[in-house]
């Protein structure tokens, strides 16, 4: 059947909704990954803030243009939000497409100068270029390099500890402001595995020199790997502590520090606490429930 048998094979209400916005040809996955930048500025901003006061186009173009910059140069994750930035490249057009929708974009693009807008003309000038490029190199076969051709071997392996105090309460740090890595956001204490090292052995180094205890006792969690700053790889191990000595003091600059429920905490994560939150307030919760157990047999005695 051609698409006008079709059309009539529909019942009415099929046929009328063909003729209505398709809706449908928008992938629900950059609607879900668009939202996380609209949330993460209604954290900053407030809900829809661009509607209560106009706002300038030219902010959120420079905008646009950094992250698709980002992007393209290889950036995965931005570094300030912890999110991917393709879902700040979706807010902001997003933004943009509803602020002239409600009327508050205040048009403030490019002046076009004293004989109108030569914008296309000038790109339709320079374009005619390109063939007469590509006919003179023909013999040419250069290779052409891309993000691909970064090595395999870039991968950083990072252990992360998981603290939990009788209250059933997540020990997290911050990260220093000025960490080019996910700056400002919170986490659970760790760091890089060396060569050679296995991830225990790195765990009771790295809160040695972080928190000044003495890993004994440790349990693995969950694995997690995401891409992270500048088109590297990390993958990371968590691991539960059972048992420490020593008195909990941060010592490695942190910005900020404490003991939070898993299910209460209000603090931007990085990206690799946030994927493995789940199974961390998992333990939590079990580790606490075993610890009231605990209790209520003392007592007893």
């Amino acid at each position: 059947m051609n698409n006008d048998e079709i059309m009539r094979a529909l019942n009415p209400k099929d046929a009328l909704g063909s003729n209505k916005l398709p809706l449908e040809l928008w992938p629900s996955s950059a609607s879900a990954l668009g939202s996380l930048g609209i949330l993460d500025g209604k954290l900053k901003y407030g809900r829809t803030n661009w509607r209560a006061a106009e706002v300038l186009a030219s902010i959120y173009i420079g905008a646009l243009r950094r992250h698709v910059d980002d992007y393209f140069e290889g950036v995965t994750i931005d570094p300030m939000s912890g999110l991917p930035v393709l879902a700040h490249i979706l807010a902001n057009g997003a933004i943009l497409t509803d602020a002239t929708m409600t009327g508050t974009l205040v048009d403030d693009r490019q002046y076009p100068g004293k004989h109108g807008q030569r914008y296309r003309a000038f790109v339709e000038e320079l374009t005619s270029h390109v063939p007469r490029l590509k006919a003179m190199h023909a013999g040419k076969n250069p290779r052409h390099y891309s993000i691909a051709d970064v090595q395999p071997d870039t991968t950083v392996r990072v252990v992360v500890g998981v603290l939990v105090d009788g209250k059933g309460r997540v020990f997290l740090q911050r990260r220093r402001l000025d960490d080019e890595n996910f700056g400002g956001l919170w986490e659970c204490p760790g760091g890089g595995i060396e060569e050679g090292e296995e991830p225990i052995e790195a765990l009771v180094r790295e809160l040695r020199e972080e928190l000044a205890i003495e890993v004994v006792r440790a349990r693995f969690i969950c694995e997690v790997a995401n891409e992270g700053y500048q088109g590297r790889r990390f993958e990371f191990t968590f691991m539960f502590i059972d048992e420490y000595k020593g008195v909990l003091k941060p010592q490695d600059g942190q910005a900020g520090h404490g003991w939070y429920l898993p299910f209460r905490v209000r603090k931007p994560l990085t990206p690799a606490n946030l994927l493995a939150w789940p199974e961390i307030s998992g333990w939590a919760v079990r580790a606490d429930t075993e610890s009231k157990r605990t209790d209520r047999r003392r007592r007893r005695r």
